[in-house]
């Protein structure tokens, strides 16, 4: 299992029409150099987006927005 600090951002119409476009530009002005932001296809939570997967730790985040994005680095360190 890689160890790799991840966040996938998913890009599925739904969470595109709630604001993943804008989000994921967020994240990517916002990263630190030892994680990758990656856009994705749908997460499967349709309704709940904008969606996210923090990975290697598998950790779904539903309903995030731009504020977020900082508050997300600072509690999901290694």
């Amino acid at each position: 299992m890689s160890t790799e600090r991840r966040i996938l951002v998913c890009q599925g119409r739904c969470c595109r029409k709630d604001g993943s476009k804008q989000l994921l530009t967020a994240f990517e002005s916002q990263t630190p150099p030892d994680v990758q932001i990656t856009p994705c296809g749908c997460l499967g939570q349709c309704g709940n987006g904008p969606n996210i997967v923090i990975l290697p730790d598998k950790k779904i985040y539903q309903r995030v927005s731009e504020k977020d994005v900082s508050v997300l680095f600072l509690t999901n360190k290694n």
